[in-house]
């Protein structure tokens, strides 16, 4: 500093030796500092990184963000920290604080019990970290915009958060914390941490919603698939207004769950990877009926329930069964994950939240946007023709929910021939026949017609061809 005529170092270009120099103990574990005093090191290096990074951009002593240039994440001098670099390494090795595995890699077996972190070190580290990867409160909103690489550190954050090692040992870090939580307890604050942390991913992830589509689905499906993480999901998003670049961004990425969901690889029936699997996709189901049902009373009301059911179409197929089910008998001796399954599948089975489904989708209480010569008091059928006469019901949607229910109607009357499912099954029925006095019975088969009338979709050269499976979903529920 002397040589170059200096008095004065910039704070920010100081913590930035501090944090490449806290990340090179986390992964040499050279130092003499135990993995739970380096966790401790980190969050408190946190603050100052937090502070660095919401420091407006004409800040020149503070602020990080206008550190990052283009040549962000190039090949630089080794005494000049790259920002780019730095920020991510140093938040790669606090998620190692967060999930417990920092320096477990180096330990001996004799060292492990000093290899532990404490809970409050790694609640902390959580805490830290998601409020680390929250990028809109870069320098005030305005680093996306502004800083040529801001969104590029944006980008290399979540592609290192969906590497294979890093998403399991978050999941495993949260399935331990969700296995001390007690029943009827609020969630722990472990959870909580881990739970925002994987929310601050899946908003890197809506930032660019289009190129990003995958590796939202790919959070999407480790985030459900762990029992009862529907509640604390949920509280991350309420305090948040709607807009509709994230309802759209939700969008785009159930349905690239869908997919994946689909297109998984299918395991021998019966083994023990296979009923995990079967386990993990049932929690889905229930922590994606509970999320959508804590946004739509809340003023953030950004999961549009047509994603929604075609999620829940392949879920509901391939692993609810009706034993999971409110409504069906089971032990005292229940574990508390099924206890809560339950509970969120009422959003599914129970007869109101089925009319509701039933009325949103098939437009059974639709208001005309524009005038139609038509009578004032109109039947729910008639709702329903002018919503299709208008384009306002989504096709894929309406396939889903009888995708869902036809499935789920097979399955209570499967279950009905082994002697239980009896009650499921009569209100499941009951609640869709009679619902606005018969007329979904009439919008199915209308469904149906409009198929069978197009020649083109029936016949090839002249030949019969098999009906699609999405009409004989209509089909059997109909019946």
């Amino acid at each position: 500093v002397k040589l170059k005529g200096q008095h004065f170092v910039a704070p920010c270009k100081v913590l930035l030796a501090l944090l490449r120099r806290c990340h090179w103990q986390a992964l040499r574990f050279a130092g003499s500092m135990a993995p739970d005093e380096l966790a401790e090191v980190l969050c408190a290096l946190a603050v100052f990184a937090l502070d660095g990074l919401r420091a407006r951009l004409a800040d020149a002593q503070r602020s990080l963000c206008q550190l990052m240039t283009k040549d962000s994440f190039s090949v630089q001098a080794a005494h000049v920290p790259d920002v780019g670099f730095t920020l991510l390494r140093f938040c790669e090795a606090l998620l190692e604080a967060a999930t417990g595995t920092l320096g477990r890699g180096k330990c001996t077996p004799a060292d492990s019990g000093g290899c532990r972190i404490s809970t409050a070190n790694a609640t902390s580290a959580s805490c830290r970290l998601s409020e680390l990867l929250h990028a809109d409160s870069w320098a005030g909103g305005e680093a996306l915009r502004e800083a040529p690489g801001a969104k590029r550190l944006a980008s290399k954050l979540l592609s290192s958060a969906v590497q294979a090692h890093r998403l399991h040992s978050w999941r495993s870090a949260i399935a331990g914390a969700v296995a001390g939580w007690p029943r009827a307890a609020v969630a722990t604050e472990r959870v909580q941490g881990l739970a925002a942390v994987a929310l601050a991913w899946l908003r890197l992830a809506f930032q660019d919603p289009h190129s990003q589509i995958a590796l939202a689905g790919e959070l999407l499906e480790a985030m459900l698939g762990v029992p009862r993480l529907g509640c604390p999901i949920a509280l991350q998003f309420q305090n948040q207004v709607a807009q509709p670049a994230q309802t759209e961004a939700w969008s785009l990425a159930l349905v690239e769950l869908a997919r994946r969901i689909k297109s998984s690889p299918q395991l021998a029936r019966g083994s023990a990877k296979s009923q995990e699997r079967e386990y993990a996709m049932a929690y889905a189901a229930g922590n994606l009926w509970e999320l959508y049902a804590s946004l739509q009373t809340s003023k953030n009301s950004s999961l549009p329930l047509g994603p929604v059911l075609i999620v829940q179409a392949q879920l509901t197929e391939l692993a609810v069964e009706v034993s999971m089910l409110p409504g069906t008998s089971f032990g005292p001796d229940e574990p508390v994950p099924l206890q809560v399954l339950r509970q969120q599948l009422t959003q599914l089975a129970d007869p109101i939240h089925v009319t509701r489904h039933f009325g949103q989708i098939l437009g059974l209480r639709y208001s005309p946007t524009v005038s139609v010569s038509a009578p004032i008091h109109l039947r729910a059928y008639q709702r329903h023709c002018v919503a299709i006469a208008q384009h306002a019901l989504p096709s894929r949607a309406v396939a889903a929910l009888v995708h869902t229910y036809s499935t789920l109607l097979l399955k209570t009357r499967t279950a009905m021939r082994a002697g239980s499912g009896h009650q499921v099954y009569q209100s499941l029925a009951n609640s869709i026949a009679y619902m606005e006095g018969g007329d979904v019975a009439k919008c199915l088969w209308r469904h149906v017609q409009g198929f069978c009338t197009n020649g083109r979709s029936i016949l090839r050269e002249g030949e019969a061809k098999p009906l699609p499976d999405s009409i004989l979903h209509f089909l059997h529920l109909h019946a």
